[in-house]
């Protein structure tokens, strides 16, 4: 599967819909059949080869364009979670293929391994653990405060977008 990540704050439904019109190219994710997924204000666009993430960037683009929107290639980028070598381009310029990248503080790796995105979310734990040492020193507050305090300020922060 490749993917291209992309902000859409000015992207309605309505262009998505135009740029898709005819597009055969769908990708299969639980009995439902999908070629985007969009969220706060960024967009993946999903594919099942580089040739058909190519027709798919290219249909986005050209519907941008005819609304006076430029899609700007040196920040997007794309990712693949095969060995494919991507060489995906909007207006002239080559998208950067990553392994990896950062979204709402969450680590999403081509091969879907969470062990970074685990040992990013206990380092920020702890660095609240650590501004926090005053507080746990204080010995006026009760074990029970102390670990009140841990629940709604540390773990908060540690599991911040993790799912049950």
């Amino acid at each position: 599967m490749q993917s291209l990540t992309m902000p859409v704050q000015h992207f309605s439904g309505t262009m998505m819909q135009k740029a898709l019109l005819g597009f055969p190219g769908r990708f299969r994710i639980s009995r439902r059949t999908i070629s985007n997924l969009r969220y706060a204000d960024y967009m993946v666009l999903l594919a099942t080869s580089p040739e058909e993430l190519q027709e798919l960037v290219s249909r986005v683009e050209r519907v941008a364009k005819e609304y006076k929107m430029l899609i700007n290639a040196t920040k997007k980028k794309v990712m693949t979670n095969n060995d494919y070598t991507l060489e995906i381009s909007v207006d002239g310029g080559r998208l950067e293929q990553v392994n990896s990248f950062t979204y709402l503080d969450s680590r999403v790796t081509s091969n879907a391994d969470c062990v970074s995105d685990v040992k990013s979310r206990l380092a920020m734990g702890d660095a609240v653990m650590i501004k926090l040492t005053r507080l746990w020193k204080n010995k006026s507050d009760s074990t029970i405060t102390n670990l009140r305090l841990m629940r709604a300020l540390v773990w908060l922060v540690a599991t911040h977008g993790c799912e049950a």
